[in-house]
């Protein structure tokens, strides 16, 4: 941790033609107290560092929190300061050390290389290393394998343990649901050193009467029904207590209780520690490189601790449900499959609970509906209406339309009426003068937004004016204390505007090429409104709440927001006149 000083040992490289762009790369890889004082520390000593040299000009900071540094896909600071040198928009970087820019060296070779190509350079404070030195690179790149290497022994010395404890049956205990701990420890024969459990006798009661229940018949969504009808209480998971505290983007709102769920009954009825045994080994982490954690389908041993501590409901009842509830399962169970990603995916948002729309039957017709309705859940938390992905193209649409006052009236979207939202008039009916005057410079005007967002020069600007600002206020007299609070959340807004608009950059570069291919004037307009929901939704907006299939709440890549209103839906075309299951789309 930084003591406040400044590195003495620092010397960097004099450019007597002009004043260098320096930026400062944090990361720390975990949320404890001790850690969040590292990076606020770690922040506040580099900015100091970099206005204090006047041959500098502060290029921003650059920082990744609670995130690995075995793996660059999610750390998003990292990769946007090595865009950043590649667009030449930084001379020099300052880090901390070696293991806090990279512990993959194949991540750590290939960062080099950017900068080496862009004239970068680095300069790691703890190694006192400067890539600047042509003699270090040999040095910086054994660095990076040792801290690699690091990495791979922590991981064989986890794995090499738990190959000698699983077998024995060795394995920590967790204090499910109908179990808590006692504050004490047992010791087995081996001398592995755990926590031991008692039953909490209310909470054991609602598991056997979920075990009963499956053996009879009963479906998950059935039974939390059940528990939720008879005002049962659930134990908040982990998960649950995180959301509580600050539910992100896609979840369920904070001050929502979900209660019993489909989902919480099939962990529950799947999981054998409430019979007292343990299957150990059920997941696997796959290297020490991505940490993903794996489904185990026979890559790793498992083990059986038959009798592991006190169970709740007996060996034959579990087994016998675990056969029932196989029987009504397929027959193969294969691997599955990375989920398909859509155009809408992660982008729709319920304006009653806050989360992510869903989407079925997609082979026909997709339908959006919000996963807090009865349909997914025991609780009636939501009574959101399911949408047509058809609505949605159309809605997108007309948003477009509207926003950018492409039409001097934009016509009602009747179904029975072929208009501008199908397609279909756009190619056959329509005429120049149906459109308003800035309809043929639409395309320049959005490529040059587009181009403009994509190269994020105000974040790091932005985020030390919000910080200096709130720091000048923390020191103010009381009579201030609002503008400090209004500060922070402005702050905390903007970080997750940027790093929403992060995760959407390859969707824009994508669409920004796309855009480049179409045909000039009111043409280029009907192309991009046609095609402009296959793919690129994402590129253009960073979330559509749904209030129903009538209104919507369009967020922009600019963080300016549309109220669309419809004034049709899409009918159900499977069973509404039409024989079910035939579509008749307009």
């Amino acid at each position: 941790m930084y003591n406040g000083e400044m590195n003495e040992n620092f010397r960097p490289p004099r450019n007597k033609n002009r004043l260098l762009k320096v930026a400062a790369y944090i990361r720390v890889s975990t949320d404890i107290a001790d850690q969040k004082n590292s990076y606020e520390t770690q922040e506040r000593y580099f900015r100091q560092l970099l206005h204090r040299n006047p041959e500098w000009i502060f290029a921003g900071i650059y920082s990744d929190y609670g995130v690995s540094g075995t793996s660059g896909n999610k750390r998003t600071g990292f990769k946007r300061i090595l865009r950043h040198c590649a667009e030449r928009k930084i001379d020099r970087i300052i880090c901390k050390s070696i293991s806090r820019f990279a512990r993959n060296t194949l991540d750590f070779m290939r960062a080099l290389d950017v900068l080496r190509e862009s004239g970068t350079t680095v300069f790691f404070e703890e190694e006192g290393l400067d890539t600047s030195d042509k003699t270090t690179h040999f040095i910086l790149t054994t660095l990076a394998a040792i801290a690699q290497e690091e990495s791979r022994s922590i991981s064989a010395n986890i794995r090499w343990g738990n190959e000698k404890r699983f077998p024995r049956g060795d394995v920590r205990n967790q204090a499910l649901y109908g179990y808590r701990y006692t504050g004490s420890y047992a010791v087995s024969e081996s001398g592995y050193r755990y926590q031991t459990l008692e039953i909490v006798t209310e909470e054991a009661a609602v598991i056997q009467w979920i075990f009963e229940q499956a053996a009879q018949g009963a479906t998950c969504g059935e039974i939390a029904r059940s528990l939720n009808h008879r005002r049962i209480p659930v134990r908040p998971s982990a998960y649950a207590r995180q959301r509580r505290k600050h539910a992100a983007k896609g979840q369920l709102r904070s001050d929502i209780d979900e209660g019993w769920t489909a989902g919480q009954i099939r962990l529950i009825l799947a999981n054998e520690r409430y019979s007292g045994d343990v299957l150990i080994q059920k997941t696997y982490t796959e290297n020490y490189l991505t940490h993903h954690i794996r489904k185990n389908r026979g890559e790793v041993t498992q083990y059986w601790a038959r009798d592991h501590h006190p169970a709740i409901i007996g060996r034959e009842l579990f087994e016998y449900v675990q056969k029932a509830r196989a029987a009504g399962a397929p027959s193969e169970n294969p691997a599955p499959h990375p989920p398909t990603v859509y155009a809408f995916s992660r982008t729709l948002i319920c304006e009653n609970c806050g989360r992510f729309y869903h989407v079925r039957n997609t082979p026909r017709n997709p339908i959006w509906f919000c996963p807090s309705t009865t349909r997914n859940n025991g609780k009636n938390l939501c009574h959101n209406q399911k949408v047509y992905e058809e609505q949605l193209i159309r809605m997108f649409r007309r948003a477009i339309l509207e926003r950018f006052r492409l039409m001097d009236t934009c016509p009602a979207d009747q179904l029975d009426v072929a208009d501008i939202m199908s397609g279909h008039y756009a190619r056959k009916k329509r005429t120049d003068a149906d459109f308003s005057s800035q309809a043929p410079l639409f395309l320049p005007h959005m490529l040059a937004q587009m181009e403009a967002i994509q190269k994020m020069d105000f974040a790091e600007r932005d985020r030390s004016f919000l910080q200096r600002r709130i720091q000048e206020t923390s020191a103010s007299p009381d009579g201030k204390g609002q503008e400090h609070t209004l500060l922070a959340k402005q702050l905390d807004y903007m970080e997750n505007y940027w790093s929403e608009l992060e995760k959407s950059y390859d969707c824009r570069a994508q669409a920004i090429q796309w855009m480049h291919t179409l045909p000039e004037g009111i043409d280029g307009l009907i192309e991009f409104l046609n095609h402009l929901t296959d793919r690129y939704v994402k590129a253009f907006v960073l979330s559509i709440t749904i209030h129903d299939p009538l209104h919507y709440t369009v967020h922009w890549f600019d963080d300016s927001k549309t109220q669309v209103k419809m004034f049709s839906n899409i009918k159900d075309h499977r069973c509404i006149d039409t024989p079910c299951g035939a579509t008749n789309r307009h």
